[in-house]
């Protein structure tokens, strides 16, 4: 069990961990791309509900 602490605590030592600036802005991307397709997906709704009303109104 100690060795495989070892392994695992100089395996971490080599991660290039990000910068806070990078965690910001991938964290805004993913909250703009989620943001974005909701936004998207709730209007192809929106559409196709009003085509299924009009065709079986």
């Amino acid at each position: 069990m100690y060795h495989l602490t070892n392994e695992v605590a100089s395996e971490l030592k080599k991660v290039t961990w990000p910068t806070a600036k990078e965690v910001r802005t991938a964290t805004t991307v993913v909250i703009v791309m989620a943001v974005l397709s909701a936004i998207i997906l709730g209007l192809f709704d929106l559409v196709w509900s009003n085509l299924t009303e009009l065709v079986y109104g």
